[in-house]
């Protein structure tokens, strides 16, 4: 393993070709001087091989990588690594020479020794060199692009449920949540800031029961239950494919801990993939399947208007998340079994959503297929992302060294993950689609045995004109 500190000479060296390489990056920000670990196993000969396979995805995801620069980098550092071996094979011998020798051959040898150390030396410190910007250049490189991806708009697999039908005039979320007394916006707002809320009374208990059915239905179909930390380190959330210290603040998705290399998770995806980093899994244990409850925190740098009021769009929120860790011969089958669970939860809710095959641009980097779902919600006339499942393939496990043993070699296994529930978006849906024209909210049946006895939400506060 090599372990590169910034761009000084390498305080160790212990590597061969093919090995992950473990960059120490300095905080550019942090008075502690912390440093983030950056691992990468590269597939140096499938990018030989799939050169214009990967140049196309760049160029489909418009994403500006020199591929070719990269294999020519790899092919320069195969040259390097060979003339080193040659040399250290000299010195070996010029050792054994050394012993072997009369003193004043000795001399001459000792001369000869040093000079071999000295190339050897040199040959070293270009190599790594060359590794280290061949390997931040492969870091950029997004996952591959599935064939049937849509290149330009989502594709709607199927339509799902019916939409509402109202007799009376209908009212957004805001406006039911005041009337039912579920929300504190501005108290939150005082406390914590803008796209903060309280979730009180019925909203609450509605939450906890969205998560108890939720997780005790992926139990029952044999996921196992994690609750992960929601403060996870930030080489985490890069080998994901999150990126905490982005200079552009239109990307930055997550909030860091000031002078401290943690960061508070974005989605329970990352701690739930995280907890088979650097791990060998033997090949019978595969698929994993495991559920996490967590809370999610967004900067959502950037995000503002209508659409975005509410309980859409918050800096913090809960989410019930699917990961599976497989055999890359299982990843498509797993990407539908969690579509088809996605499916049935937002079903036996009454929802009426879309499902849809999402296009190059909505990938994101480790995304080689990713599929939405929207459901209607009423006050924007139109369907609003509740859901998304993505498979990631090899994405992550490269860059986390998630690996599975099969016939006695060690393979990268694929990576997936889905959302459940999202509560406030489900919360949302469920305000405005069930809603009545005396103000109640009828809570979805499959909830009543979470709900506390409370099967409808009544008014507490009335309209005056």
């Amino acid at each position: 393993m090599i372990i590169l500190r910034g761009w000084k000479k390498p305080m160790e060296v212990k590597t061969r070709m093919g090995e992950p390489t473990t960059w120490i990056r300095k905080h550019s920000n942090s008075s502690l001087n912390k440093e983030i670990n950056i691992k990468y196993w590269g597939d140096w000969k499938g990018m030989e091989k799939n050169q214009q396979l990967i140049e196309k995805s760049c160029l489909l995801r418009k994403t500006p990588v020199n591929v070719k620069g990269i294999i020519e980098k790899y092919e320069k550092m195969k040259q390097l690594n060979h003339e080193i071996v040659k040399l250290n094979s000299k010195k070996k011998n010029s050792a054994k020479l050394f012993h072997s020798s009369s003193f004043s051959n000795q001399d001459q040898l000792k001369d000869h020794s040093k000079l071999l150390r000295e190339q050897i030396s040199q040959l070293e410190t270009q190599k790594e060199e060359l590794e280290w910007s061949m390997k931040q250049e492969a870091l950029k490189i997004p996952n591959l692009v599935h064939p049937k991806v849509p290149e330009e708009d989502p594709k709607i697999i199927r339509m799902n449920g019916e939409m509402k039908k109202f007799d009376f005039e209908q009212k957004d979320h805001l406006f039911l949540c005041e009337q039912l007394d579920l929300l504190e916006s501005q108290q939150a707002t005082l406390v914590s800031g803008d796209k903060f809320v309280y979730l009180k009374n019925e909203a609450a208990v509605l939450e906890l029961a969205l998560v108890n059915w939720t997780i005790g239905k992926l139990i029952k179909k044999g996921w196992s239950l994690i609750l992960p930390p929601d403060l996870i380190k930030q080489q985490m959330a890069s080998a994901c494919g999150f990126q905490p210290r982005d200079p552009n603040p239109l990307n930055k998705h997550i909030y860091n801990i000031e002078d401290s290399d943690l960061c508070l998770t974005g989605t329970a995806e990352i701690p739930l993939t995280g907890m088979y980093a650097d791990k060998v899994i033997a090949v019978n244990q595969l698929p994993i399947r495991m559920v996490g409850f967590g809370h999610c925190f967004r900067v959502e740098a950037g995000k503002s208007g209508k659409e975005s009021k509410g309980l859409y769009r918050l800096h913090q929120f809960s989410k019930v998340e699917m990961v599976s860790i497989c055999r890359p011969d299982q990843s498509d089958e797993i990407h539908q079994e969690i579509l088809a669970i996605e499916e049935e939860i937002f079903r036996e809710l009454g929802l009426h959503f879309r499902t849809m095959d999402m296009p190059v641009e909505d990938l994101g980097a480790p995304a080689y297929r990713k599929f939405d779902i929207e459901a209607w919600m009423p006050s924007r006339e139109d369907f609003g992302e509740i859901s998304s499942v993505s498979n990631c393939t090899d994405y992550q496990s490269r860059r986390l060294g998630i690996r599975y043993k099969e016939n006695g070699e060690n393979h990268f296994a694929h990576t997936l993950n889905g959302t459940a529930v999202a509560v406030p978006r489900i919360l949302l849906a469920i305000l405005e689609n069930f809603q009545q024209k005396d103000g109640r909210v009828i809570i979805p049946e499959v909830l009543h045995p979470f709900t506390f006895g409370i099967k409808e939400i009544l008014p507490k506060k009335q309209t005056t004109d």
